[in-house]
């Protein structure tokens, strides 16, 4: 792909120099070709895929097992993209989403409690109380590495646990 990519600007470069009209098509023409080869023909993405059935079962279960006003916070994900699938899919609340805070360009008191959370999660994982305080009904966790906070397991798949943590 590499070699590819760069013949094409090369070649680009060599009819730039021809002073014909095809010299102002070639670079878009190269552009467009890389845009089409990066993804299609070497297989490289941005992101790895996100859409799998375990999330997807995941939040069918909180969709249909938890009030709509249940909040949820994924433990250990860090800035992945998971959470604000399962927001999204399950339709419920997460006290915290690294991915999610676009909104607080629009409310200084969104902002405020967003950047709150942000740093308090930052200090360290609270233990269950700790999330209750919080208003943290469930936490998600990668199936393998349950979450610090006690709790009782109230669902589990091949990747994610579920763990209630309000009473």
């Amino acid at each position: 792909t590499i070699a590819v990519l760069t013949a094409l600007v090369m070649l680009t470069a060599w009819i730039a120099q021809m002073r014909s009209p095809v010299a102002l098509v070639a670079p878009l023409a190269c552009a467009a070709a890389a845009a089409w080869m990066i993804p299609n023909y070497a297989k490289t993405t941005a992101f790895p895929p996100l859409h799998h059935a375990e999330l997807d079962q995941v939040a069918h279960w909180a969709r249909a097992n938890t009030p709509k006003s249940a909040m949820f916070q994924f433990t250990g994900f860090g800035t992945r993209l998971e959470p604000s699938v399962f927001r999204v899919r399950a339709q419920r609340a997460l006290y915290w989403d690294s991915k999610a805070g676009g909104q607080v360009n629009y409310s200084r008191d969104f902002s405020m409690e967003w950047a709150k959370r942000e740093l308090d999660l930052e200090a360290g994982e609270p233990d269950a109380a700790g999330w209750r305080a919080r208003g943290v009904d469930y936490l998600v966790s990668d199936a393998k590495k349950p979450p610090k906070a006690d709790g009782e397991e109230v669902y589990r798949n091949a990747r994610y646990m579920v763990f209630r943590v309000s009473r």
